[in-house]
């Protein structure tokens, strides 16, 4: 195949390859990034000036969107001013996904409302106390246990560290719970993941929650219960 490239003269945009070669975004969602990356800095914007940029609706802008937040690449938070009102919704994006661990101290910027993919408002906030003794919250008990049961599966499963208490890694698997997986879909999840991709160190590094339990984990699971039932007619 050849690849036909144009001379370039001052307008062009250098990223990092790692979001392009991440298996767990979609290609929509790699295309808005080079969208954001291309801007500068400073740059001031909408999601309705984002839709002028595409043929995209509202609904699969927004899908889009959430999809960068949950893979952990952007965040969206509004600006609280010195005096308490709310300010302009700031975005920040970044080519490598971030932990996005809560932190300790008081926030100067508040979670916004996020835009779920069926169009409808989540409103649940966080508030983190800025005390040492900080409590991480999890909808219940039976919650709180799935999850550290998942995290420590996939941690000794890849010989990995990463934390239950991590704000990102809630947020992953508690939409997969929402949309109806299983601690054992979970499970079947990292097995298949890990068995595919351990020994490649090219893909090794896509063993993290972002990854394997983002909006790809569907099609993660299908590709673990093919791989059983190959298994059971062998």
């Amino acid at each position: 195949m050849a690849i036909i490239r144009k001379e370039h003269v001052n307008r062009f945009t250098t990223v990092d390859n790692g979001f392009i070669r991440d298996p767990s975004l979609s290609l929509k969602a790699k295309g808005l990034m080079l969208i954001f990356l291309s801007l500068p800095d400073d740059w001031e914007f909408t999601e309705r000036w984002l839709r002028t940029q595409c043929s995209d609706g509202e609904t699969s802008v927004n899908s889009t969107i959430n999809e960068l937040i949950e893979s952990g690449y952007l965040t969206r938070e509004r600006e609280r001013k010195t005096d308490g009102t709310m300010g302009s919704m700031i975005y920040t994006i970044s080519e490598i996904p971030k932990s996005q661990e809560p932190k300790r101290e008081n926030p100067v910027l508040e979670t916004a409302p996020q835009l779920n993919t069926d169009n409808t408002l989540n409103n649940t906030v966080s508030n983190i106390p800025n005390t040492e003794s900080t409590k991480y919250i999890y909808s219940s008990d039976s919650e709180k246990h799935d999850i550290e049961r998942i995290v420590s599966f996939l941690n000794r499963s890849t010989h990995q560290r990463y934390s239950p208490k991590s704000q990102s890694t809630i947020s992953h698997i508690r939409a997969r719970f929402r949309e109806g997986f299983t601690p054992d879909d979970f499970r079947r999840v990292i097995d298949a993941m890990t068995d595919a991709w351990i020994d490649d160190p090219k893909m090794r590094v896509y063993l993290r929650p972002s990854t394997l339990f983002g909006t790809k984990f569907e099609s993660y699971l299908n590709q673990a219960l093919l791989a059983e039932g190959e298994d059971d007619d062998s």
